[in-house]
């Protein structure tokens, strides 16, 4: 505006050197009082177009200084507590309010600033106090910390890879897993990346985040099933499923019967007493295992010893306490016929020929007492790159880990031909494993943690089944 009305001045002060110029210029078609005329008429609108002119900028410029001083008290920079994925965000908007304005001096910008900040960033800079010298390098420190375009790039990726699995019943999951890939895809396009071409990527990413339910969904809704996925029907597809959701959960359900049933929530465990506790085979116990007879007195007894079975019984007992009153039939003392020694015998002489004609005639109780074994719930990859869940049992005592041929072979991982001998106490063998393969497993929780182990195939791992269920 000011430029125009400073031409206009000059164009007008230049017509009027030209009038006077030509005065003396005698004109044929026209008189002098007309163009004296014209010349004060365009006077008249030159004055009232310099007056508008004026008035305007007179009336522009201190309101929009007001207005912008007024803009920069109301808005709130957002605090910056030192999170990568935080960084461009707060830079832009405090470039822009704070550091590019002039209406701040330098000691304003540090006092905005550290009072903008939190966290890992505002200990980055609580060294500095607020002084007009110390802002240009309280800025630098942060753009050298933050400023990293790789590190953005892998906060974002990580980000969206370490999103939860989403659950198919619920419209807060979908809804969750639809912002938060918007978010990271607009953050890496802020990078100046060019995410056209991994569009394809990403959505494959989020496919892998689907429940079981939602997956099959999916697929069933896809029109072209031999085409590589887009990103837009994988969006479309999580906005109707969150949508219907919500639309299902708005209705309240009807009520058939007020009288809730009982639920009983059965543990599953390991029962123990059809198997023997020496060589493991179902269907019968130590005192009849021929294994376990054919060794040493002083052996038989360091297997019970270990393994904290009763001398009486030969089984596991609560607290020691074993209501098999019977007796030793040599020496009458209280412990097994097979955990005789030859001194405790009543009278002279002896060996311990009568051992297996004893073990025929001898009578065995078979306990109600069962062995509880911990178990947990892993994430075991497969060999389509997805997580199945399996179960798996504690044992603190066992120096190599087997999974069974079943769970094997749901996995469909690649195996090697290896035979292991796997042995027990006392070096009896327990199995053999023919083959072995490498799994990978994760918690059943969200966590980035994973183990790489080599486990050895057995057909299976235990033979008994749960017949007990506790409230």
């Amino acid at each position: 505006m000011r430029e125009f009305k400073t031409k206009l001045q000059i164009q007008f002060e230049n017509v009027e050197e030209s009038y006077f110029e030509t005065q003396n210029i005698k004109l044929v078609e026209t008189t002098e009082e007309s163009i004296e005329e014209q010349i004060d008429v365009f006077r008249q609108e030159y004055k009232i177009i310099i007056e508008r002119i004026t008035e305007k900028l007179n009336n522009y410029n201190l309101p929009q200084t007001i207005y912008s001083n007024i803009k920069l008290q109301e808005i709130k920079i957002p605090m910056f507590y030192g999170e990568m994925k935080e960084w461009s965000s707060f830079h832009d908007l405090f470039k822009s309010l704070v550091h590019d304005s002039k209406h701040f001096t330098e000691a304003e910008k540090m006092f905005r600033l550290k009072t903008s900040l939190g966290g890992e960033a505002g200990r980055l800079i609580q060294h500095l106090p607020v002084t007009a010298t110390n802002y240009e390098a309280a800025w630098q420190i942060l753009k050298e910390r933050y400023e990293n375009r790789r590190l953005q790039f892998t906060a974002q990726v990580d980000r969206l890879l370490d999103q939860p699995t989403a659950n198919g019943e619920s419209a807060q999951s979908m809804k969750q897993l639809l912002d938060t890939t918007k978010e990271c895809i607009y953050a890496l396009k802020g990078l100046n990346l060019n995410l056209n071409d991994e569009q394809a990527i990403i959505a494959r990413i989020v496919v892998r985040k689907l429940d079981k339910e939602s997956l099959r969904l999916y697929e069933q809704n896809v029109k072209k099933s031999r085409d590589i996925q887009s990103l837009d029907d994988v969006f479309s597809f999580l906005e109707q499923q969150y949508q219907a959701l919500e639309a299902i959960c708005d209705r309240k359900p009807t009520k058939w019967n007020n009288q809730k049933q009982p639920q009983r929530t059965p543990t599953f465990y390991t029962a123990a007493q059809n198997n023997c506790v020496y060589c493991k085979v179902p269907g019968h116990q130590i005192g009849e295992c021929r294994k376990f007879q054919t060794l040493t007195t002083m052996n038989r007894r360091r297997f019970i010893t270990n393994n904290k079975l009763c001398y009486i019984c030969l089984d596991h007992v609560y607290e020691g306490k074993c209501n098999n009153k019977k007796k030793c039939n040599k020496c009458e003392r209280n412990h097994h016929n097979l955990l005789h020694f030859n001194e405790f015998q009543k009278g002279k002489g002896g060996s311990e020929k009568n051992v297996t004609k004893t073990s025929s005639t001898m009578m065995t109780k078979h306990s109600e007492m069962a062995i509880l074994i911990a178990t947990a719930q892993i994430r075991v990859k497969a060999a389509n790159g997805e997580y199945v869940t399996l179960r798996a049992l504690i044992d603190q005592g066992s120096q190599k880990t087997t999974i069974s041929e079943e769970a094997s072979q749901i996995l469909h991982l690649p195996r090697r031909r290896e035979v292991t001998e796997l042995q027990g106490l006392g070096n009896t063998t327990v199995g053999v494993s023919k083959f072995k393969i490498n799994i990978k497993i994760k918690p059943r929780f969200l966590s980035n943690e994973a183990y790489n182990v080599e486990a050895l195939i057995l057909p299976k791992l235990a033979s008994a089944q749960p017949d007990k269920t506790f409230k």
